[in-house]
């Protein structure tokens, strides 16, 4: 199983595998994407990111959880 990263990491990953972009497009389309899928959730939306499963917030009594 492998380890989480942080969103800088993913960033400078996925910048290493994209030679034909530069560093600063791929910086801006991971933060976009980002973005969008954190006003979607705040929005009692739901997100599917393929092959990583569903995600949505599930309001109980006294807390906010996290699918």
């Amino acid at each position: 199983m492998q380890q989480a990263i942080n969103k800088s990491e993913f960033i400078s990953n996925l910048s290493a595998n994209c030679d034909n972009m530069a560093d600063t497009v791929v910086d801006d389309a991971v933060r976009e994407i980002l973005n969008l899928m954190t006003h979607t959730l705040a929005n009692d939306g739901r997100v599917e990111v393929r092959g990583f499963g569903h995600h949505w917030l599930k309001y109980g009594s006294s807390s906010l959880r996290f699918h």
